[in-house]
């Protein structure tokens, strides 16, 4: 995937791209969400290397964990 034409994704560039109401993930009352179908972004603003759980958290009956290699070479700078 070329991710050059994607621009940085900063809140301005999204903004200018029609995105509105940014909220805190740790705040997000996750019943305020629309159920509309639609195009949603996570803005992650830290610069800091992204950690990972050993094991996810996701799901009862099946394991959804994958391996903290394959989690680092997906991860896009």
């Amino acid at each position: 995937m070329n991710t050059d034409a994607l621009g940085n994704f900063s809140r301005s560039e999204l903004e200018e791209a029609g995105f509105a109401g940014f909220v805190p993930l740790l705040t997000l009352d996750p019943t305020l969400v629309p159920r509309e179908h639609g195009v949603y972004a996570v803005l992650r603003t830290s610069t800091d290397a992204p950690q990972y759980l050993v094991e996810s958290l996701a799901g009862r009956r099946i394991n959804h964990t994958v391996t903290i290699e394959d989690l680092t070479s997906g991860w896009l700078d």
